[in-house]
C-alpha cells in the first residue's frame, strides 16, 4: 500500500479544519461585502467582486508556487498563503449564495415581537431558533456551507503549490496515490471517506436552504442590512487585491515572458499546433456545459427534492466524480465504451451540474422583468421600434445565456481531475499538458501556452456573441422591411 489510512486521516482533518476556517472568514467578509447594496442592480460591481471565479485555477496556482518554493523554511507561511488564495475564492463563491438566498421569512418585527413574550420556556426556545434559522442565519449559513465544501474540494492550486507535502490537501493526497499505481479499491475506500466527509458538510444546506429569492416575499436579513463607511471601503479593497493577485501580478511577473514565449511559438511552427489543441479541448468542454444547463433548466423546474439528488455527485468534488466513473467504466458491462468521449463527457457534465444549476438561479434572480417585458412589448411594433425590442431582448435574455454558457465551459476546460482521468488515450487536452509542464519550472513557451488557453475560448465566444447579435439586426432588419 503507498498511503496508510492514519495518513489520509490527518490530511482529511486537516483539509477539514481549514475549510471551515477559511469558510468562516468569507462568509463574514461577503456579508460586509453585501450590506447595503442591490449587488443584482449593479452587474459590474458584481462582476469585479466575483472576478476570482473568472481566473482559471491552474495558472493562479502556477504563479503562486515560485512563491512558495520561496517559503520552504515556513510551512505555516505556505499554508497562510493557500488559506489566502482559497479565501478570495471562497468570498466571491459566497457572494453568489447571498445573491440567491437573501430573503428572509422572518422579519425583524417578528423577532422582535417574538422577544416581547414573557415565557421563556422550551416552546419559546423552539420557536426563537425557528425564527433565526428562517430569518437572518439562512443565507449566511447556507453560503458557509457552500464555501466549505469549495474549499475542502480544491485540488488545482493546492497541487502545483505544494513543497513538501505543503499546503495539505486530501484531495492532491488522493490524486498522487492514485497516479502513483495505488490499488483502485483502496483509492475509493478513501474517496467515500472523503465523500462521507462532504455529505456531513452538506448538512447545514440541506436544513437551512429554503426558497430562493425569486419565490421568496420576506425582507432581507438582519444581518445583510447596513450601511456606513465600511459599504464603500470594503468592496474597493476586496476588488483592489482581486485585481492585485489576479491581473497586476502575473502580468508584472509573466508578461515579459508569455510575449517570448508566443514570439518562440511562432518562429518554430508550434503556435498553430498550440491553437488547434486548445480549439479541440473547447469542443468537449462546451457539449459538457450545453447538456448541463440543460439538465439543470429541467432540475430547476422539479417541484420535489429530487434535484438535490441530481445534484449530490457534483456537489461532492471532481475526484469524487472522477473516481467513481473510473471505477464504473472498468466494470464488465461498460470496459468497451472506456477508451471513447463518453467517461469524459458524463464526468464532466456530472461535475458541472450544480454550478449550471447555480448559474441559472443568478440569471432568474438578477433577471430584469420589468425591462424583458418592455422589450417584448417593442417587439410586437414595426419597424425600428419593433429592431430595437429584439436587440434589447437579445441583450437581456441570449446573451445572458451565453455569458452564462461561456462561464460554465471555461469551468470544465480548466478542470484537470475530470479530465485527466477519464479522457481517451488519444486525447491530450491542452490543460493535461499544462499541468504536467508545470511542475518541471518556468520556461516562455510554457507562459505562452497559458495565455492563449486563457485567451482563446474568450475570443472564441466575443466571436459567438458578435456573429448572433449581428444575425438577430439582420433578421430584425429583414423583418423590418
Amino acid at each position: 500500500m503507498i498511503g496508510s489510512l492514519s495518513a489520509f486521516h490527518s490530511v482529511l482533518f486537516w483539509s477539514v479544519c481549514r475549510a471551515i476556517i477559511v469558510s468562516g472568514l468569507g462568509v463574514v467578509l461577503a456579508v460586509w461585502l453585501w450590506r447595503g447594496r442591490r449587488l443584482s442592480e449593479r452587474p459590474a460591481l458584481m462582476g469585479m467582486l466575483l472576478l476570482p471565479l473568472f481566473i482559471p485555477d491552474l495558472p493562479v496556482g502556477y504563479m503562486w508556487r515560485l512563491t512558495a518554493m520561496k517559503l520552504t523554511q515556513s510551512e505555516l507561511m505556505i499554508e497562510v498563503l493557500y488559506a489566502g488564495l482559497l479565501l478570495c475564492r471562497a468570498t466571491a463563491i459566497q457572494l453568489l449564495v447571498l445573491l440567491i438566498l437573501p430573503g428572509s421569512s422572518a422579519s425583524s418585527e417578528a423577532l422582535h415581537s417574538w422577544k416581547l413574550q414573557p415565557a421563556r420556556d422550551l416552546k419559546w426556545w423552539r420557536g426563537w431558533c425557528r425564527l433565526w434559522i428562517a430569518g437572518p442565519l439562512k443565507a449566511p449559513v447556507v453560503a458557509w456551507t457552500v464555501g466549505m465544501l469549495a474549499c475542502f474540494q480544491e485540488f488545482e492550486i493546492a497541487a502545483l503549490m505544494q513543497v513538501d507535502d505543503y499546503p495539505v490537501s486530501w484531495t492532491v493526497w488522493l490524486f498522487d496515490a492514485q497516479g502513483k499505481g495505488e490499488v483502485l479499491n483502496h483509492c475509493l475506500s478513501w474517496m467515500l471517506q472523503g465523500a462521507g466527509t462532504q455529505i456531513v458538510l452538506l448538512l447545514p444546506l440541506l436544513l437551512f436552504s429554503g426558497r430562493s429569492q425569486a419565490d421568496s416575499q420576506g425582507a432581507e436579513s438582519q444581518l445583510l442590512q447596513g450601511n456606513g463607511s465600511a459599504a464603500i471601503v470594503l468592496p474597493s479593497l476586496f476588488i483592489g487585491v482581486n485585481v492585485l493577485l489576479s491581473i497586476v501580478r502575473p502580468v508584472w511577473l509573466h508578461g515579459e515572458s508569455a510575449v517570448r514565449g508566443l514570439q518562440l511559438l511562432w518562429r518554430t511552427g508550434a503556435f498553430q499546433e498550440t491553437v488547434a489543441q486548445i480549439l479541440h479541448s473547447l469542443v468537449p468542454s462546451l457539449l459538457s456545459a450545453l447538456l448541463a444547463l440543460q439538465i439543470a433548466r429541467v432540475l430547476e423546474r422539479c417541484r420535489s427534492r429530487f434535484w438535490l439528488v441530481a445534484l449530490c455527485p457534483g456537489l461532492c468534488g471532481a475526484l469524487f466524480v472522477s473516481l467513481s466513473l473510473l471505477a464504473l467504466f472498468q466494470l464488465p458491462a461498460f470496459t468497451w465504451l472506456w477508451d471513447t468521449w463518453i467517461p469524459m463527457t458524463v464526468g464532466q457534465v456530472v461535475y458541472a451540474l450544480p454550478r449550471a444549476w447555480l448559474l441559472i438561479l443568478v440569471l432568474r434572480v438578477t433577471r430584469p422583468a420589468s425591462q424583458i417585458q418592455s422589450a417584448v412589448m417593442l417587439t410586437g411594433g414595426s419597424g425600428t421600434r419593433g429592431s430595437q425590442g429584439r436587440s434589447l431582448l437579445w441583450r437581456l435574455g441570449s446573451l445572458r445565456w451565453l455569458l452564462a454558457t461561456a462561464l460554465l465551459t471555461h469551468w470544465c476546460f480548466w478542470d484537470v481531475t475530470v479530465i485527466s482521468t477519464l479522457r481517451p488515450v488519444y486525447f491530450e487536452p491542452v490543460v493535461t499538458r499544462l499541468y504536467d509542464e508545470m511542475h518541471y519550472g518556468h520556461v516562455d513557451s510554457l507562459m505562452a501556452r497559458a495565455f492563449l488557453a486563457i485567451m482563446i475560448p474568450v475570443g472564441v465566444f466575443a466571436l459567438m456573441a458578435i456573429v448572433w447579435q449581428r444575425s438577430v439586426r439582420f433578421v430584425s432588419g429583414g423583418s423590418g422591411e
